[in-house]
């Protein structure tokens, strides 16, 4: 049984065979599959069972082998993996084709991605039934240049193009090079792979390179193209050449000695009459304009150096660092550079400024000179509280470096307030704008006379001055209404503060203020912000008292001291560990020599800087140069040398004893040159903006030249010697070319 089974299998095989082989396509010949630019194609096909008529249906089962392509160089065959597939033109494909009946069938291919004639097989169950040809074509090549279509021909370059290849199949070229009716064809194909990029050897291309055409006042540029014929199957239609327009640059030496043979000869004649006229026509004014400049700085030196003890330490500083500065950007762009105008007029414009400030500055001194003289015999304290108010307004601006216009009047304004207090002060004139605050003053006060009588009985006569003031104030009484409404507004201020903090009545009974005290004595602090305010009771009476300017101005710190709640007990306990908790801050830093630094001390907690307790003592800056001593929690300070320096602070209480610390308060700093000779005189550093503008010079030096160039040589041409030598400078002298670029502004070249 197995073997009949075998046999009658092989024989149903036999006949399939047979059967098989009676289909046939219907069209003769076989239409070529036509490849579109991605590789895609499809034709129709009708597909004849050619059978007698009483043969059995066949079956059908189409299937199409892989391409076969034939290499154009070397016709070696290789398999292009496609994808084929077929169906039915309408409804679905039968199972079976009965004889004499045929059947629309439809093939479609993807992948064919190689260029020219392929094969393939159109097979039913294996068996071959007809050879397929598919074609694809290459026009348009999408081939372009790679950046730039330019070509160099030089001694010392490889001359050569780059083109990409925008479509997604290979392609295989010869070039050519066609410039001035010459051509050159390469040797070797060019592949270029699918959607990348090759370059081109165009070495074997020679165009003309003469010396006078191309090895004198420049090379020569001629237009050219690039000619890329499609290397082909044979059975492959013939394409057009790819044709890409080219730049072509021919060069007779290299580079360097292109440039030497150009403009050494003539150019170096031609600039040296044009660094003549640069002398001329730009050293000798700008030299002129910086030795004007340079008396007019030394008048401000001398003027400020002339201004009395009453103007702040740093603001001298600041200012003496200013003017120094103007010396230093003069010599930031060398004098024979065209720039050097615009930076004298920049710095003479910033010298204005300062001048400005300078003037400022002087009247602020002399204003708060005249205001310590009148204080001596008698000045409304608020008045000199005022006073100090504007100079410090009319000052301050000048720490930013730069003010506008309307910043100095500003600056103006709150100096002309102080020298018109201080006039009035002089004269006798009335003050209206004192009269005012002297009368709202004591409007506030009056609701309280009877509880600040009853709490300060020894302020009691002040207080009843206050209830018979009159309405109208003379001039002559300005120095004891404002005294006594000033010392009545601290009580008044004293009493609330005490109230809010929790007293039923103020002041409390003896013994309250007593235990406060005594704790105080003890070393133990107080319990509450009452308490710790009650420590000062005593003190904050005896400041308020006496009608001096000072002793008012201690209390009014007082009594900030007990708003804020921070006494100097605090601040006492962080400068007395075993390494004071003060930290000095310098900005900015590294430290350069002639530049002005900002130092200052601050608490390394930082809840404590910024409150009024602090006012309770001055810091005394020694910065290890031999230069006089610093006042302030911030002050401005310029090194002349540059070197190790040590920074020392010490500080004193109110009454000018020294505030004892168990090591000392210092940093270390180590201030560099920066722009100070070794001999201590500022040293010529060219800025960036000289770099560019030099650099900007020898482009226009050399743009000028060229444009002469051919002027001169033709006027030289017939001459030889010193009659040569003369022209050629004499031309560069005068050029108009050179001139104008010269007095041009960087944005107009």
């Amino acid at each position: 049984m197995p073997n009949r089974n075998i046999l009658r299998a092989l024989v149903c095989l036999f006949w399939a065979g047979l059967l098989q082989g009676q289909l046939k396509i219907v069209e003769n010949p076989v239409p070529d599959l036509i490849a579109d630019k991605s590789g895609n194609a499809s034709i129709t096909l009708t597909i004849l069972n050619s059978s007698p008529s009483s043969s059995t249906p066949i079956p059908l089962q189409f299937s199409v082998s892989n391409f076969t392509y034939t290499l154009p160089d070397d016709k070696k065959t290789y398999e292009v993996a496609t994808n084929a597939t077929v169906t039915a033109v309408s409804g679905g494909l039968p199972a079976t084709l009965a004889a004499n009946a045929s059947v629309p069938i439809r093939v479609a291919v993807s992948g064919l991605t190689d260029i020219g004639k392929s094969t393939a097989q159109l097979r039913n169950s294996g068996s071959d039934i007809a050879e397929l040809q598919a074609l694809r074509t290459a026009s348009p090549f999408n081939v372009q240049t790679d950046g730039s279509n330019e070509v160099t021909f030089a001694p010392d370059s490889t001359p050569s193009i780059t083109v990409k290849n925008a479509d997604p199949t290979p392609y295989q070229f010869k070039w050519t090079l066609q410039s001035n009716g010459k051509s050159w064809t390469g040797s070797m194909p060019v592949n270029v792979a699918a959607s990348g990029s090759a370059s081109i050897d165009l070495s074997e291309a020679k165009p003309e390179d003469g010396f006078w055409s191309s090895g004198t006042l420049k090379g020569t540029v001629t237009d050219g193209k690039l000619l890329l014929d499609p290397q082909l199957p044979d059975n492959a239609p013939p394409q057009a050449p790819v044709v890409l327009p080219l730049k072509i640059h021919v060069r007779y030496w290299g580079s360097g000695g292109q440039a030497f043979s150009t403009f050494f000869f003539t150019g170096i004649l031609l600039l040296a009459g044009s660094l003549a006229s640069l002398l001329f026509r730009y050293f000798v004014p700008n030299a002129l304009g910086a030795i004007k400049f340079r008396r007019q700085v030394r008048e401000m030196e001398q003027k400020l150096n002339g201004i009395g003890k009453s103007l702040p330490s740093q603001y001298r500083v600041l200012l003496a660092a200013e003017f120094a500065a103007c010396r230093r950007r003069l010599l930031e762009i060398p004098m024979v550079f065209p720039a050097f105008s615009d930076r004298l007029t920049e710095i003479q414009t910033n010298a204005t400024m300062y001048n400005q400030w300078l003037e400022i500055a002087y009247s602020v001194s002399t204003t708060l000179d005249d205001a310590q003289r009148i204080l001596q015999t008698g000045m409304p304290p608020t008045i000199m509280k005022w006073i100090e108010e504007k100079c410090s307004e009319a000052l301050e601006p000048i720490e930013s470096g730069f003010t506008k216009p309307e910043e100095l009047q500003g600056m103006q304004a709150a100096l002309t307030s102080a020298v018109n207090y201080v006039k009035a002060l002089k004269s006798g004139s009335a003050i209206t704008d004192l009269e005012a605050e002297i009368k709202g003053r004591e409007s506030k006060v009056r609701p309280q006379l009877t509880p600040l009588s009853e709490a300060f009985p020894e302020f009691a006569q002040l207080l009843s001055q206050v209830a018979n003031a009159p309405a109208a104030i003379s001039a002559d009484r300005y120095f004891e209404r404002d005294t006594i409404s000033t010392q009545a507004n601290l009580l008044s201020a004293y009493r609330d503060l005490g109230v809010r903090r929790g007293a039923a009545v103020f002041p409390p009974p003896a013994q309250a203020v007593g235990v406060a005290v005594g704790a105080a004595g003890r070393g133990l602090p107080p319990p509450n912000a009452l308490s710790r305010m009650l420590e000062l009771d005593e003190t904050f009476r005896s400041y308020v008292r006496p009608e001096s300017y000072e002793s008012l101005r201690t209390a009014d710190l007082f009594l900030s001291e007990m708003e804020q709640d921070y006494y100097p007990r605090l601040l006492l306990a962080e400068i007395g560990k075993p390494k004071p908790a003060l930290e000095i801050l310098m900005a900015p830093s590294p430290v350069h020599a002639f530049e002005p630094i900002r130092f200052s001390l601050r608490f390394e907690r930082e809840d404590l800087n910024g409150r009024a307790a602090i006012r309770e003592f001055d810091c005394k800056w020694d910065f290890g140069d031999k230069t006089d001593p610093e006042l302030g929690w911030d002050v401005y300070h310029s090194f002349a040398e540059a070197g190790p320096r040590t920074v020392t602070v010490t500080l004193t209480d109110l009454k000018g004893n020294p505030v004892a610390t168990k090591a000392p308060i210092e940093r270390p700093i180590d201030v560099s040159a920066g722009n100070i000779s070794a001999h201590g005189r500022q040293r010529r550093r060219v800025s960036p903006e000289a770099k560019v503008e030099g650099l900007q010079l020898a482009f226009v030096l050399v743009i000028a030249l060229a444009g002469v160039y051919t002027t001169a040589r033709d006027k030289v041409e017939t001459m030889a010697g010193p009659a040569a030598v003369l022209t050629l400078i004499g031309i560069g002298f005068g050029a108009d070319t050179l001139k104008n670029l010269l007095t041009q502004k960087p944005g107009q070249q």
